[in-house]
């Protein structure tokens, strides 16, 4: 095996993994015995935390989560710890590349966005490429002509220059502005006592407003009413506890009835 990578790894739980005869010892010992070739470890903690990690020296890969819809920079932004992990030379793996299939949707405010880029989700990966630090984006694949496109982007792109870099950040930093006057995503409403997923139902919601992705946020909510794992506003009994918690002073009970509306009104319940 040529990579073993704690999962979900943050700073929180670096002193387990290091304590004596404990993880990390386990796979240094797997490392010394040929079953494994490199250590490393996925996160989506703070970019601050993540360099801590990186500062143990123990790691010689990253994986962490990021895409062109996250350009405007956050708490959450990993382009920090990216761009520090090449002072050690630690490799960088994107997850999310297409924004768990957002990106693989036609989105009007970025067609033709960079003119010599075919495709939105050579776009995509292209804006990903240009990122001095990373070393390979991965994407899920589920038709061969998705790997047949991905593998094309792969060997024929060029690096965007530094103003294509600026437009998209311009046009996807307003987009954001415009999503967060809403709701920024804090979580401070979670949890709730009756599981609603009330971030991202709103999530869908500013990708529905903003984007205009409208089948794509249907199917999405969709699956929050009916997938294993539920969350919808169908769970919602109004107890307005997300209302004492909102930094935003949101009126979240009328917002979620909105949006349950919007999201099932080509749907069949």
């Amino acid at each position: 095996m040529d990579f073993y990578q704690f999962h979900a790894f943050t700073l929180e739980n670096l002193s387990v993994a290091m304590t004596e005869g404990g993880p990390l010892d386990a796979l240094k010992e797997a490392k010394d015995k040929d079953f494994i070739s490199h250590i490393g470890f996925t996160s989506h903690d703070t970019p601050a935390n993540i360099i801590k990690i990186l500062d143990t020296g123990e790691f010689e890969s990253l994986t962490v989560y990021h895409n062109l819809l996250q350009t405007r920079g956050s708490i959450q932004n990993p382009l920090p710890a990216i761009e520090y992990a090449r002072k050690p030379g630690v490799g960088v793996i994107i997850m999310g590349s297409l924004g768990v299939g957002i990106l693989g949707t036609p989105i009007e405010k970025l067609r033709d966005l960079i003119p010599r880029t075919s495709s939105q989700v050579e776009l995509a990966f292209r804006y990903l490429l240009s990122i001095p630090g990373l070393t390979i984006p991965i994407s899920g694949m589920t038709r061969m002509s998705d790997v047949e496109e991905n593998t094309r982007i792969a060997n024929e792109y060029e690096l965007l220059t530094a103003n294509e870099i600026t437009r998209i950040k311009e046009v996807i930093g307003t987009c954001s502005a415009l999503m967060e006057q809403f709701c920024t995503g804090c979580g401070y409403c979670q949890p709730c006592p009756h599981e609603v997923r009330i971030p991202e139902i709103f999530r869908l919601m500013n990708f529905y407003r903003i984007y205009r992705i409208e089948d794509w946020a249907r199917h999405e909510y969709e699956r929050l009413r009916f997938g294993h794992f539920r969350g919808s506003v169908d769970l919602c009994v109004e107890c307005g506890e997300c209302e004492e918690k909102c930094l935003q002073k949101i009126s979240i009970r009328d917002e979620l009835k909105k949006v349950h509306t919007l999201l099932t009104s080509r749907l069949t319940p």
